[in-house]
C-alpha cells in the first residue's frame, strides 16, 4: 500500500543542507530564465530606442513594453524555478519527481481533469452572475484578433506556470514541513503563510493591501487543504491552472498580474468582491467534491496518526 502524500518526502535523503541547496537551485533556476529573457528584451528596448521604456521600482514592471511580454517573463521566470526543483528532487533529494504529485504509481489525470473542470465552471457561473448584476463594469475586448494569436501561448504557458507553483508550494514545501507535523489545519496555515508571502508584491496588492493579502491566504490555505485530504496534489493542479487561465483568457483587470489580452476587461474590480467570491465558490466545491468521492478525502484533519 502506498504511503501518503505528506510522507513522500521520507523516500529521499532530508539533511537540512540539502533543502538549502534545493531552494537555492529553485531560486537560481528562475533568476537564469529571467536574466536570459531579460537580457534579451533589453537588448530589444535598445534597438528600439524608446524614451518612454524604463523600470517601475513600485512594480518591477518594465515601462513602455508590451504587457504581454510582461507576462511571458513572468510565467518563464516560474518555469525555470520549477526546472531547478525538479533537478533537486531527483538528484539532491533523491526520489522519484512524481511523488512531489501522488504517492500512486502515476499521475491520476481525470482528477486534475475533475478539479480543473469543476472550478472552470464554478467561476464561469459566478462571472455570470457578477455580469447580470454589473455589466456597465464588463468591457469587450477592442482587439480580438491579438487575443486570438495570444491564446495558443496562454494555454501553453499558463498551466506550465501554475503546476510549477502547486509543485513548490503544495508538493515540495508541504510535503518537507510534513516531517515535523502531520497536523493538517498547521500545515495548510504554513503552506499559505508562505504562499502569500511571494505574492506580496503583486501589482494588485495595491488596490487593497489587506484584502488582497487575505485573498492568496485563503487560496494558498484552500488549495493545501485539498491536497492533504485527497493525498494527492492532483485536485490543486486543477484548480489552480482553471483560476489563472480563466483571469487571463477570459476575464481579467488592469492591476493584474496576468498582462494577457482576455476577452473580457473588468474596469472597476474589487478585491473585497474577489476574496468573498472565492471563499463562496471553495466551499462549493469542497461540498461537490465530498459528495462525488467520499472515500478519497482522509479522516479527521487535527489527529496524528
Amino acid at each position: 500500500m502506498p504511503m501518503d502524500f505528506i510522507d513522500q518526502a521520507k523516500l529521499g535523503n532530508n539533511q537540512w543542507w540539502r533543502y538549502f541547496l534545493s531552494i537555492l537551485l529553485v531560486v537560481l533556476g528562475g533568476l537564469f530564465m529571467n536574466i536570459v529573457l531579460g537580457f534579451a528584451i533589453g537588448i530589444w528596448i535598445a534597438l528600439d530606442n524608446n524614451p518612454n521604456t524604463g523600470i517601475d521600482s513600485s512594480t518591477s514592471m518594465i515601462l513602455g513594453l508590451d504587457p504581454f511580454v510582461h507576462y511571458i517573463l513572468l510565467a518563464m521566470t516560474v518555469i525555470g524555478g520549477m526546472l531547478g526543483l525538479l533537478a533537486a528532487v531527483r538528484f539532491i533529494h533523491k526520489r522519484r519527481i512524481l511523488s512531489l504529485v501522488t504517492p500512486s504509481q502515476q499521475i491520476n489525470w481525470k482528477r486534475v481533469g475533475l478539479g480543473f473542470g469543476l472550478f472552470l465552471g464554478l467561476i464561469s457561473v459566478s462571472s455570470a452572475v457578477e455580469y447580470l448584476f454589473a455589466a456597465g463594469e464588463f468591457g469587450l475586448t477592442q482587439n480580438p484578433g491579438r487575443m486570438l494569436a495570444l491564446a495558443p501561448v496562454v494555454l501553453i504557458l499558463t498551466p506550465l506556470e501554475t503546476t510549477s507553483q502547486e509543485l513548490l508550494f503544495r508538493g515540495y514545501l508541504l510535503q518537507a514541513m510534513g516531517l515535523f507535523t502531520r497536523r493538517i489545519s498547521l500545515l495548510s496555515t504554513m503552506s499559505a503563510l508562505i504562499f502569500t508571502a511571494v505574492h506580496l508584491r503583486n501589482p494588485e496588492m495595491a488596490l487593497a493591501p489587506l484584502t488582497m493579502t487575505a485573498y492568496y491566504f485563503f487560496v494558498g490555505f484552500f488549495l493545501a487543504l485539498v491536497t492533504l485530504r485527497t493525498n494527492s496534489l492532483e485536485l490543486a493542479i486543477g484548480i489552480h491552472a482553471a483560476v489563472n487561465l480563466f483571469a487571463a483568457l477570459v476575464v481579467n483587470y488592469s492591476e493584474s498580474v496576468l498582462r494577457t489580452e482576455s476577452l473580457f476587461f473588468v474596469t472597476k474590480w474589487d478585491p473585497a468582491f474577489a476574496l468573498g467570491s472565492f471563499i463562496f465558490l471553495a466551499g462549493v466545491f469542497w461540498v461537490i467534491l465530498r459528495l462525488h468521492d467520499k472515500g478519497a478525502w482522509t479522516t479527521d484533519p487535527d489527529v496524528e496518526p
